[in-house]
């Protein structure tokens, strides 16, 4: 219908391959082929391991190229972005997504409800009241600057976190894991397995406006298919990140909320 296609011009969705093919397709006006016949005709290594290396870092430079063989593409107005975290199951995000202002007295509040024994409840209390001794507890908590929320535009690099050198956010918030190496430090409690088992992988896909990040996060969408048609593994091209700049992401922009099993 002509609103489904106005939605998949406006709307940048990396979710998977396919979503990806159809807001690349409709961005440049043309069939999926179209993209394939281009990318079928590069080879970015050899391009880049040539005397005659393109200036441009490789997203740009497939960008371009896709813009000459095609069609000059349409920015995307609104973009779908991919929160990673862990939290205990079941959990909705009806508050939105939270910056870490405002969301840390309930990651105290969980953290000292589920501790394995009444000791360490009390030790995890003194420590939200008297301070944690973990350096990076201390950068992130009183600066917005580190409150996020943060995303990722190409889901698909969830698993491969410790090869494209990201933190693991799967594997555990990052304020949990300072709290837990504080609890370590200054108790000798070691907690992170504890909490890893009660809180599960999840993935909160939601939908911002493009503002100014219409042209890099389409060429980081050019790459992921590029990648995919290539088979290609997950790389450093296929990541570009979204902070909300310690904003909370509303209830109403959240399009799901999908647990991981397999982790």
């Amino acid at each position: 219908s002509a609103a489904s296609d106005v939605y998949k011009r406006q709307v940048l969705d990396c979710e998977t391959e396919e979503s990806t093919e159809r807001s690349l397709s409709a961005a440049f006006r043309c069939m999926p082929e179209d993209l394939y016949d281009v990318f079928d005709s590069l080879d970015l290594d050899l391009i880049y391991a040539s005397a005659e290396s393109p200036d441009e870092e490789p997203n740009k430079y497939l960008l371009e190229r896709l813009s000459d063989e095609l069609n000059r593409p349409e920015l995307p107005e609104q973009v779908s972005w991919f929160h990673f975290t862990r939290t205990l199951p079941g959990n909705e995000f009806t508050e939105g997504l939270l910056p870490l202002g405002k969301v840390l007295p309930q990651i105290w509040k969980l953290l000292i409800d589920t501790a394995p024994s009444a000791e360490i409840a009390r030790e995890l209390q003194s420590m939200q009241k008297n301070g944690v001794s973990d350096f990076q507890y201390n950068l992130k908590a009183p600066d917005s600057f580190h409150w996020g929320p943060f995303a990722y535009l190409v889901p698909a690099i969830a698993l491969h976190s410790q090869s494209l050198s990201q933190h693991d956010y799967l594997g555990m918030p990052e304020i949990v894991e300072d709290i837990c190496n504080g609890l370590n430090e200054s108790a000798g409690f070691q907690l992170f397995d504890h909490f890893r088992e009660l809180l599960k992988p999840c993935i909160v896909k939601f939908v911002n406006n493009a503002h100014d990040r219409g042209q890099d996060t389409l060429e980081t969408a050019c790459a992921y298919l590029y990648g995919c048609r290539k088979r290609e593994g997950p790389s450093s091209s296929w990541i570009t990140c979204f902070d909300a700049g310690g904003e909370t992401i509303s209830a109403s922009a959240i399009a799901s909320v999908r647990f991981l099993t397999s982790l």
